[in-house]
């Protein structure tokens, strides 16, 4: 249990970091991704580490036995590098950041001809 309510909440921000992948990747195959996270979560307490939906098949599995790649690894590196970042902008007490131009379709058009990325298949 996290000591004080700063460390329950970001506790709480990573634990629906870590959900968040297997849930769009179920949004993007066209399920519902709260339905799949329900069932990849009361499957792992019965089958273990690996159990999980594979959106190749529609089917749930064991992932690494079905030869998935584990998305561990992925989770992982985007946690630590997400905590030194967040380490980083408390050390520091700053953050630089790029404000975004918001451009009509018309001038996005017009930079990316400005800038030699025309291809000419507006001709044909």
């Amino acid at each position: 249990a996290a000591p004080d309510e700063d460390q329950r909440q970001g506790a709480l921000i990573l634990l629906k970091s870590i959900v968040a992948p297997c849930m769009q990747v179920a949004e993007n195959a066209g399920i519902e991704g709260a339905v799949v996270l329900a069932k990849i979560q009361s499957g792992a307490k019965e089958n273990g580490f690996g159990w999980g939906w594979n959106a190749a098949t529609f089917k749930y599995c064991n992932l690494m036995d079905a030869g998935v790649i584990d998305p561990a690894k992925v989770t992982i590196n985007a946690i630590e590098n997400s905590a030194s970042i967040a380490g980083l902008v408390l050390t520091t007490e700053c953050l630089v950041t790029e404000i975004p131009v918001f451009q009509s379709e018309d001038d996005k058009q017009r930079q990316f001809d400005a800038e030699g990325m025309n291809t000419g298949i507006e001709n044909y």
